[in-house]
């Protein structure tokens, strides 16, 4: 494998510049906010207004208004006002639209140097399929009804009703077919359509066009995300195999953030939370726009405390987690060896190991800046970075659970686009000063990685507007630097390069049927060329019914983790050596007893061995090893789709979802023997040492010993057996001849997935709609996995939700939730067990005291159902939390 060193590792110290560096740099972007926009008429036409409910009089804030005939579109803020200042004098239609809200227009004549107001009501309306315009399915902006996937939009405004709790993971749950699972306070697993695992990353998850996940394990870190949950704007849920367009990782679905612009954010907000589990939240924005209009910048930030619910498991008994779970579910509960640390702020008693004290409160803080340029034809350029840390945040992972003491996530990112073509390159990083801990082993784990990105996409229309294409290419650098804590320093402090070119061709003689064709090739030096191709047809009969069939291809490719792990698997332990001297003393005790008896001739033929080659040392090390042969797991999506709108008297859409997908090449769980790097150990003379017993059993049993004699003779088999059991697939000897106990990875398995995916919204009353979804989930093993491994979906077979909400008719806005979860079994690494039924209930309410001041509560898991969503995890039970939002 070609190995690149473009640079060492930075020192701590150099670690701690460049962070400062980056916080610098992030508070430059915002000019002095005594800047104000000039007082005299500007050189260009201004367009401004504010947008109110036509039921409440209120402010709508969201709505977008698009200028007739051109690219321009500006966005209310929380006030509703909205500001438009780069168009040339003419007669235009102004189009408002907001998702829940009848659209309207507005006409104006817009002269040189003229300051127009232009006000607009909205009248709320059922959700309309219509206006719904989506960019993520085909990396361009289409309606949602013309989109060549499964995919759901969250609006923003639906993500800040759950805003106290910032859990962002969370608003993914009213996505059908979409698995969000919950560990402790803020960390998530999530997943569509099956195989979700512990630090799933199936799932590729972009901000502005920034994958979110850290080099090393390839996964979302969620409470690391730098911002609050009503200002993360739009999110869109892809469904389904997506790397035809987005690469690596995007193997289930794609989550697509799209933060508002700082020209969509004029004005000051301020939130401030507090509740349940001593939680205190506060988070600001500011955003200002100077130099008449053509630039505009952003400011975000705040801290969080917290407490958890995950609890310690040091107990020396092993029955932390059957006493943490007894309230949780009916299934019996095995005793889990006890870990050898608890959480950070607790001691463990000596006599029993029941951890004392109080845990250490969850606490992060994060702060970006963005300053955005928009030129006087239409493009947009965005300078924007940011810094996060967390603390003692607590992930389930494969070989355990894992503490963070403090991470810091710095990134930086620019971009200039135009609807034409974008060029946009992000720098992402992840430190760990304070080392990790694996609370099962209490080792020391750290990570300093860096992820360098660059991309760019091109669009262009043909045929009379028939056709488009849409192309692009990237290049990314990863670097990883553990210092030798999780990769051995032969394959430590590395960067690895990869490199990606895609094409879309959407074509369609009519406006009812499209054709979509896409295929991109992804190389680099950690596996090889991938080909994700992609065929799609879309007939809508009319603009609010469509149909849809895809066939996807889409790929995996093993982390460094799963490459390149080297960690102790648990302490080093005197087994592997009593093992062998006791098969040597017994084959010579056998030997002593039988040529005694006369059976010498016999005893010779078995040629049994004299000294095992072995040699193991009085203590073995037990060893987690990557397998850098590790090929890409791979799946072949084929899907069909419907989506529309309810007669106009229900008021409200429907959408159905099947699919079928191939999954194959899956990478094992840790496993003994798995890697051919390492074969097994225990065989002598090309002879396996059962088989030397087997002929052991057989020749007493022919003799004409007494019953007593031979049953003497074989009372150490037993157990001989069972520790050749227990050590064959694990014992091996490392690269430098050393024996040692090994589990590793290998690719094994092929699956067949069906589902059926299910949604619908109506409106039940003035101001009242509901929303419902449900997914069945099956899946079938066509091929077998590797001795010792298990496939499991770690997937509900049939989940749903009811959501209930109440808005835009008075100043109260309010919502109820029910989510609906069967039992299922869960395997990921060491967790082993049954994840029981749930339905949780959760509920929101806000309530608008002036136009500017509104006051929330929210209420997760609302009549306390204590129950843990993957096994492993720690048992969740209420949080209410109240708060208000200011905007200035």
């Amino acid at each position: 494998m070609r190995r690149y060193r473009a640079y060492a590792a930075p020192s701590a110290q150099r670690a701690r510049r460049f962070d400062a560096a980056i916080l610098v740099v992030t508070l430059a972007l915002a000019p002095p906010l005594t800047a104000q926009a000039p007082t005299v008429a500007p050189a260009q036409p201004v367009v401004r207004g504010t947008v109110v409910s036509r039921e409440t009089r209120l402010p709508v804030a969201g709505v977008s208004v698009q200028v007739g005939g051109t690219n321009v579109v500006a966005f209310t803020r929380d006030d509703g006002r909205y500001a438009i200042s780069r168009i040339a004098p003419g007669t235009y239609t102004l189009t408002f639209r907001r998702i829940g809200f009848e659209p309207a227009t507005s006409t104006v004549a817009v002269a040189t140097g003229a300051l127009l107001t232009v006000n607009a009501e909205l009248a709320p309306v059922a959700l309309r399929l219509s206006d719904v315009v989506v960019r993520t399915a085909s990396r361009v902006p289409e309606r949602i009804v013309q989109a060549p996937a499964a995919i759901t939009v969250i609006p923003s405004y639906e993500a800040a009703a759950a805003a106290p709790t910032n859990q962002v993971a969370t608003v993914l749950r009213q996505a059908p077919g979409f698995d969000v699972v919950q560990n402790g306070m803020n960390d998530f697993n999530i997943n569509a359509r099956g195989f979700n695992s512990a630090l799933n990353r199936r799932v590729l998850v972009l901000q502005d066009g920034r994958d979110l996940s850290f080099a090393f394990l390839g996964a979302q870190e969620w409470p690391a995300i730098a911002g609050s949950l009503d200002e993360l704007g739009k999110i869109e849920v892809v469904r389904g195999p997506g790397s035809a367009l987005y690469g690596p990782n995007a193997f289930n679905g794609i989550v697509n953030i799209t933060t508002p612009a700082a020209r969509d954010a004029i004005g000051s907000k301020l939130n401030v939370t507090t509740g349940e589990l001593q939680t205190f939240r506060a988070d600001m924005r500011h955003a200002e726009s100077f130099a008449g209009g053509r630039f505009a910048f952003k400011v975000t930030g705040g801290i969080n405390k917290s407490d958890t619910y995950a609890r310690s498991r040091t107990r020396f008994d092993s029955t932390d987690i059957v006493r943490e779970y007894s309230a949780a579910t009916s299934t019996p509960i095995a005793k889990q060896r006890g870990e050898a640390m608890a959480l950070r702020g607790q001691t463990i008693d000596r006599l029993t190991g029941i951890a004392l004290g109080d845990r250490d409160p969850l606490r992060s803080i994060y702060g970006v800046g963005r300053l955005d340029y928009y030129s006087p034809k239409g493009g947009v350029a965005t300078v924007e970075s940011g810094l996060s840390q967390t603390e003692n945040e607590l992930f389930v992972t494969t070989i355990g659970r894992v503490q963070v003491y403090r991470a810091l996530r710095p990134y930086a990112r620019m971009n200039w686009g135009t609807d034409d073509y974008y060029i946009t390159g992000y720098f992402s990083g992840r430190r760990t000063p304070d080392a990790q801990r694996a609370l099962a082993s209490g080792a020391p784990l750290l990570e300093f990685s860096e992820t360098y990105h660059l991309e760019g996409q091109t669009n262009r229309r043909f045929d009379e507007d028939r056709g488009r294409l849409i192309a692009g290419a990237s290049a990314r650098a990863q670097h990883v630097d553990t210092r030798s804590t999780l990769i051995a320093p032969e394959d430590d402090d590395r960067v690895d390069r990869l490199y990606s070119a895609f094409v879309q061709i959407e074509y369609g003689r009519s406006t009812k049927l499209k054709t979509v064709v896409g295929a991109r090739v992804d190389d680099g030096n950690l596996y090889h060329t991938q080909i994700s191709p992609k065929v799609a047809l879309v007939f809508a009969p009319t603009e609010m019914h469509s149909f849809r069939a895809t066939i996807n291809r889409a790929f995996q490719p093993p982390n460094p983790a799963e490459r390149f792990l080297h960690v102790p698997a648990g302490a080093p332990t005197a087994g592997p050596q009593s093992f062998e001297k006791g098969m040597e003393s017994y084959f010579a005790a056998i030997r002593s007893s039988l040529t005694a008896a006369g059976y010498g001739g016999q005893v010779a033929a078995l040629n049994l061995p004299v000294d095992l080659p072995y040699n193991f040392a009085a203590v073995t090390p037990v060893f987690a090893l990557g397998n850098k042969g590790l090929r890409p797991q791979t799946i072949v999506g084929y899907e069909l789709g419907y989506r529309g709108e309810l007669p106009r008297k229900w008021a409200g859409y429907f959408t159905a979802d099947v699919y079928l997908n191939e999954k194959r090449d899956f990478v094992t769980a840790l496993l003994g023997g798995a890697n051919p790097n390492y074969p097994p150990l225990l065989t002598a003379n090309g002879i396996s040492l059962l088989h030397n017993l087997d002929d052991i059993t057989a020749l007493v049993g022919s003799t004409s010993l007494s019953a007593s004699t031979k049953a003497a003779l074989l009372a150490s088999q037993p157990a001989l057996r069972g520790g050749y059991t227990s050590l064959a697939s694990l014992a091996t000897r490392l690269s430098d001849g050393t024996p040692a106990l090994v589990l590793s990875y290998a690719n094994a398995g092929r699956v067949e997935e069906r589902g059926v995916e299910l949604a619908s919204g109506f409106q039940v009353g003035r101001g009242l709609r509901a929303d419902l979804t449900y997914t069945h989930f099956e899946f079938q093993i066509k091929r077998a996995t590797l001795t010792g491994d298990r496939l499991v979906p770690n997937t509900p077979k049939n989940k749903g939700s009811l959501m209930v909400t109440y808005s835009g008719v008075t100043r109260l806005d309010a919502g109820a939730s029910v989510r609906f979860v069967q039992s299922y079994p869960w395997l990921a690494g060491v967790f082993d067990g049954v994840v029981p039924a749930a339905q949780i209930v959760n509920a929101n309410a806000g309530y608008r005291i002036t136009a500017n001041l509104k006051a929330l509560v929210v209420c997760t898991n609302l009549l306390d159902q204590q129950r843990f969503e993957l096994y492993g995890g720690s048992v969740n039970g209420r949080r209410l939390l109240g708060g208000l939002t200011a905007a200035f």
